[in-house]
């Protein structure tokens, strides 16, 4: 009986620390979870500063940008303003186009106030914004950060039956001039630049080209292949310390046992030597009384006695008085 009730408690205690343990592990992926998610964004979770520019190619062509995020990073979704749902709108594949496009020109960025990725945009850019070809860098840091567009090169193979066809890229504005005020000086022409040499095309990766496909598979079994590693350790943990629960179990179960031995075989020594104890008082007892009971009878004895040669001389000294002959003298004669 009571080994079954320390067998329940041990178990009991052991599940609470296996549930507590459990409790710290998914606490710590979903931090993990929280870190990766933060580093995909590269946003830090704030309002972006216009003044520390990343990239200077992506601050030339869209100055002033102001994003903050609209979810965080657990997932749940954050109520925006009531002012962002009545700003413009426009589609990813017109912005993708406008990218794309070498002569196109920005006259505002009124229609880059709201997209479809969750971020709210304003800006202050009063003149148009002339935008020039984008390298591989300012579009690969474009694709990172806003992993929803996706810019296809224009030597790619043309979309399968399978997928949604694209919105066609909006044809090229001509610039417009630069609104002055009359009370502005005229602008001075600038100096004559050396005629750049003609650069190739940039080429934009596609997500649907084979390496990329194969590289994020990749990735993808990577990443399971660590999850699986980690469930994997953290099941050995689990059994390795379930194992030691029981041999700790064991282990105080056998000195319960030994100490519950040792209490019966205190027990019955004590049980003996009481024995041996009461037997040898009684003896002692019994030794005393025959003790007593001679001295008793020793002394009977001697007042006996006593009380014979007291008689004796008594009678003598009578025998004096009245003139009679002796007892001892009459037996001699």
């Amino acid at each position: 009986m009571l080994s079954s009730t320390a067998e329940d408690g041990e178990i009991e205690r052991t599940l609470i620390q296996l549930r507590k343990y459990w409790e710290n592990v998914k606490a710590k992926r979903k931090k993990q979870l929280g870190e990766e998610i933060r580093d995909l964004m590269s946003t830090g979770g704030g309002p972006h500063n216009p003044c520390e520019t990343s990239c200077p190619e992506v601050e030339m062509a869209v100055p002033q940008l102001n994003y903050h995020l609209g979810y965080h990073w657990d997932g749940d979704p954050v109520a925006m303003k009531e002012a962002a749902a009545k700003r413009q709108k426009i589609s990813v594949p017109e912005v993708t186009a406008a990218l794309m496009s070498t002569s196109s020109a920005i006259t505002g960025t009124s229609g880059l106030e709201n997209l479809h990725t969750g971020i709210a945009t304003s800006s202050s850019a009063s003149e148009p914004l002339l935008l020039s070809t984008p390298s591989l860098k300012v579009l690969s840091s474009l694709l990172n950060t806003f992993p929803k567009i996706q810019l296809l090169s224009s030597t790619a193979p043309p979309p399968s039956s399978s997928q949604p066809p694209s919105v066609p890229p909006l044809p090229p504005q001509p610039p417009s001039p630069p609104s002055q005020s009359p009370s502005s000086p005229p602008q001075l022409p600038s100096s004559p630049q050396p005629p750049s040499q003609p650069q190739p095309p940039p080429t934009t990766p596609n997500i649907t080209e084979h390496w990329v496909i194969e590289r994020i598979a990749l990735i993808h079994e990577a990443r399971e292949k660590m999850w699986l590693q980690g469930d994997k350790e953290l099941h050995c943990e689990r059994l390795a310390e379930a194992k030691l629960n029981r041999q700790a179990a064991e282990k105080r179960l056998q000195q319960v046992e030994k100490s519950q031995q040792q209490s019966d075989e205190l027990h019955r020594l004590e049980m003996e030597r009481l024995h041996v104890k009461l037997k040898f008082e009684t003896q002692q007892m019994e030794l005393k009384l025959r003790h007593q009971e001679d001295m008793q009878s020793q002394a009977l004895q001697a007042a006996k006695d006593q009380h014979e040669q007291e008689s004796r001389i008594r009678e003598v000294q009578l025998r004096k008085l009245l003139g009679l002959p002796d007892i001892n003298q009459d037996s001699n004669l």
